[in-house]
């Protein structure tokens, strides 16, 4: 914002015009009276000091920690050959992660056909089961099939090379390996496979049934 200033010759003139004009005088009556002159009473007011609001900040709660802690699980079942009767099959189980393939541990089924793996750490797995090493049957079956609701055959070809099939029959495994003509797929297995999932000091029983037909 400008400041307005007036002209110089407008405030001299003012100045002389006020110059040359005398004021007239006020009476001043005399008087005689001696009275002391009255007292004049100053107040002064003090003002109050504005209260000030101080904030102190409050010191946050810790967050509490939570600790995990991971325990391994079990994997047990039994390997039964259904035919007339239901016999306990003594064979050789594998574990193996599903993508990867890696071999997680192995398990032999006893004369009961009983099989166990211990301390397995929760994630998801493949079981293995080993119908036949030597691409035949069983004795006394012309075809052994698995439970097709939740098991597929599987064929091995050395240790990091496999294959499975959603058809329940070993037959047709069979008939497929003999279809195959590369030096570099060379069965040596045949297998019922399934999938696993175990979590943290839990355990799993995977009954596996072969039927014999």
């Amino acid at each position: 914002m400008q400041r307005s200033t007036l002209p110089i010759a407008l405030v001299v003139g003012l100045g002389l015009a006020l110059s040359g004009c005398a004021a007239p005088r006020a009476h001043q009556p005399t008087s005689t009276d001696s009275s002391p002159p009255s007292a004049t009473t100053s107040l002064t007011s003090t003002p109050s000091p504005t209260p000030t609001a101080t904030h102190t900040p409050t010191a946050a709660a810790p967050t509490p920690t939570v600790e995990l802690t991971i325990e391994p699980g079990t994997i047990s079942g039994a390997v039964i050959l259904i035919s007339n009767n239901e016999t306990p099959f003594a064979t050789t189980l594998e574990l193996r992660t599903p993508e990867q393939f890696d071999l997680v541990g192995t398990s032999k089924s006893s004369s009961d056909g009983q099989f166990a793996f211990l301390g397995v750490a929760p994630g998801n797995y493949e079981l293995w089961a080993l119908i036949s090493a030597t691409n035949t049957f069983p004795p006394g079956c012309r075809d052994v099939l698995v439970d097709e609701s939740s098991f597929r055959i599987g064929v091995k070809f050395g240790p990091d090379k496999a294959l499975t099939s959603e058809n329940p029959s070993m037959a047709m495994a069979i008939l497929l390996i003999s279809n195959l003509h590369s030096p570099d797929l060379i069965a040596t297995g045949i297998y019922a496979v399934t999938d696993l999932s175990i979590s943290s000091n839990s355990g799993v029983f995977q009954p596996v049934h072969l039927t014999c037909s």
